[in-house]
């Protein structure tokens, strides 16, 4: 049987991780997916195994180009409205950044365009 994670190796992912009573979003790029954990990249080089058994959800989030593109805006249109709404989160890492947002802040972003279209 093949891991659901073994598809987001390489990609950047949210991870909804249980630490005893505590949930915590972990974000990165996975980078392994082994038999019982996997590891997951956070930050510069700093790599995370995570028992599988911790993991309660991989939370949606897309990124700026994908959002854009869902919403058929530019993404320096989608940058404009992020900065003055609030909508997405910034992750940076060394000279990279990227901006991450949810499938919610998408739809409110949708319900503020069709407010100032009419």
């Amino acid at each position: 049987m093949e891991s659901a994670f073994k598809v987001w190796v390489e990609h950047p992912v949210v991870l909804q991780v249980a630490l005893g009573d505590i949930k915590v979003p972990l974000r990165g790029k996975l980078v392994k997916d082994g038999s019982d954990t996997v590891r997951m990249r956070i930050g510069d080089g700093w790599d995370v195994d995570i028992y599988k058994t911790m993991i309660l959800a991989e939370l949606k989030y897309v990124t700026r180009r994908r959002a854009a593109v869902l919403l058929g805006l530019s993404e320096q249109e989608l940058n404009r409205i992020s900065s003055e709404s609030g909508f997405g989160h910034k992750e940076v890492s060394g000279q990279e950044e990227e901006t991450y947002f949810t499938y919610e802040e998408l739809r409110q972003i949708c319900m503020l365009a069709v407010s100032h279209v009419h």
